[in-house]
Formats: structure tokens, sequence, C-alpha cells
């Protein structure tokens, strides 16, 4: 099975190549985009997955997605070091994408990449090698004399009148609890899986709470919820998909 890879870092492209070579796969790695379009005219042969670094293209101005669906592509990419995730994990930012913008006819085979998407996840966020990586890094916090204080109206309402903290206070919430609902307060514009929480929390908390114990937990604050009348926000799941609603007014 065939995987492209193409990084403006040679290096990474080298490491990325090592790697999966390792695993059994035939990688191909392009360092100009003329020769990686050239490559898609193919079809006879197609990758299993494309893995492509942002940076290759100014995204205002070119779409992958739609060249390929003139070219009758119907493989998936992905970008490795994208900036912008949707979703807990990058792992399930990849599928949502490759879903939602390329999975048009439901023929991608998900079981056949899921070990790959897993194995690059691990690779790219690799303390080693993720500071290496362009687009990768956590920005480093602003000093403290160029903060200016959080006076505003619209700061008030959008973080006070959340009343996490009152809400704890009234229900005698325990630390692990309050840490969760504080996760989900964060996460607010975000839906998310069970599992996408549990890897937030234990990231998060640098512990090991099992999926199990942190559906028990959901539970409990869902139930403390449903007996406040004072609340001003809910955790309402969808699906399999969880998410912090904040109330305008109660």
């Amino acid at each position: 099975m065939r995987l492209f890879i193409f990084s403006t870092q040679p290096e990474i492209n080298t490491i990325f190549h090592d790697h999966f070579t390792s695993k059994g796969y035939l990688c191909i790695t392009f360092n100009k985009m003329e020769d990686f379009l050239t490559s898609l005219d193919d079809n006879s042969n197609p990758p299993l997955l494309m893995i492509l670094d942002y940076l290759i293209y100014n995204h205002d101005i070119f779409s992958i997605y739609k060249f390929m669906k003139e070219k009758q592509c119907n493989f998936p990419c992905l970008f490795y070091n994208d900036p912008c995730l949707t979703r807990g994990t990058r792992k399930s930012h990849w599928k949502a994408q490759i879903e939602l913008l390329q999975n048009h006819n439901n023929k991608i085979d998900f079981e056949k990449i899921d070990s790959v998407l897993q194995d690059l996840q691990t690779l790219v966020e690799n303390k080693t090698i993720s500071p290496s990586i362009r687009l990768m890094q956590e920005p480093l916090p602003l000093p403290k004399e160029l903060i200016a204080p959080k006076i505003t109206l619209s700061y008030i309402q959008n973080y006070e009148d959340d009343g996490i903290e009152a809400f704890k206070d009234r229900n005698n919430l325990s630390k692990s609890l309050f840490k969760l609902l504080q996760l989900f307060q964060e996460n607010q514009n975000v839906k998310l899986t069970l599992q996408e929480i549990q890897k937030l929390y234990n990231d998060r908390e640098n512990t090991n709470a099992s999926e199990k114990s942190v559906y028990v937990m959901i539970s409990k604050l869902k139930s403390i919820l449903r007996t406040d009348k004072e609340a001003k926000f809910i955790i309402r799941k969808e699906g399999e998909l969880y998410n912090f609603i904040k109330f305008s007014s109660r």
C-alpha cells in the first residue's frame, strides 16, 4: 500500500518516509508542487493516503479538494500540521475532515487508514519531533506587562456569566467534577466524543482516568445540572457528541 508524503521540510519528509517504510508501506515523497499534482493524474495505482504539509500552498488561492474532485481522485488526504483543529484529537480531526470534504460517495475505507492516522498522530505529537514541525509549536505566553486588564462588558458576559464557580459552590462539587466542568466550558464551541473528552481530561490533569470513569463523571454533572434551578448552562448530548451550552438568560 502506497502513501504520498509532501512536506516543505525535507527532514520531515525523511522522518515520515522512514517511519512508514519500516511499517511496510511504500512511501513516495515529494518536494515540488508540480510533481505532486502530476502524480494525481494516475488513478491506476492510487495511494492509500496523502500526508501533506499545510504550508505547501496558500489555502485562499488553491483547494486540493476541488482539484482532486475535478480529477475524480477519491483517495483521502490530510494536513499533518493543520493549525485549525475541529476535534479534540488530531486523528479525529483528520477523519472528520476527510468525511466532510472528500467522502462524497462513501467509498473511503476508514478501517484501512485508521492505523496510519494513529501512527501519524503519535509521530507528529512526539515531544522530540513536534517542536521542529512548522505550525505545531505552542505559543509562548505574553509578558504580563502586555496583557491589558480584562474589564470589557463582553469579557464579563462571556466568562463570568457562565457561573461555573457559583455552581461549584452551590453543589459542593468535587475537584475532579469541577475540573471536568472547566474543560467543557473551555471547549464550549466544540462538540466532543467521550473518547476526546477522556483524552483532554487526562492530558490536562496528567491522570489516567478510564473511559468508564469519565462517563460516570459526566453523568454526575448532568444529574446535578437537572436539579440546579440557578444554573446558566447545560451539558447536552447529541448522538455520541457532548457540548457545553450557555443560556443567555434563565
